[in-house]
């Protein structure tokens, strides 16, 4: 299961518990454990976390900009900021590393 499914499953009403841990194992067989990702979100500033959780609680770009205050385009820059810094090759990796550094 993918982020993508994930954030569906979510939407949808269900039970996410056991996809988490499957997307957390996922995550770990890539090769970041749960310390390298609190490390990777430690890094981050206090908004691109925001922007991190959101996007993996399954938020489309312009709910996060009215929930944010702040334009779509912010929402991209700071999407692409957060892959940058987390050597992240997609949305679904950027989930993976919100799970398992705990931050949703």
């Amino acid at each position: 299961m993918d982020g993508i499914q994930l954030r569906k499953s979510v939407a949808a009403g269900r039970n996410p518990a056991r996809a988490l841990v499957h997307v957390a194992g996922e995550f770990e067989k890539r090769g970041m454990a749960p310390e390298a990702a609190k490390a990777a979100i430690a890094a981050l500033t206090p908004r691109e976390r925001e922007v991190l959780k959101l996007l993996a609680m399954g938020a489309q770009g312009k709910r996060m900009a009215h929930e944010l205050g702040i334009s779509k385009r912010t929402v991209d820059t700071y999407r692409c900021r957060i892959r940058w810094k987390t050597r992240s090759r997609n949305i679904a990796e950027m989930v993976r590393m919100a799970i398992a550094g705990g931050l949703i």
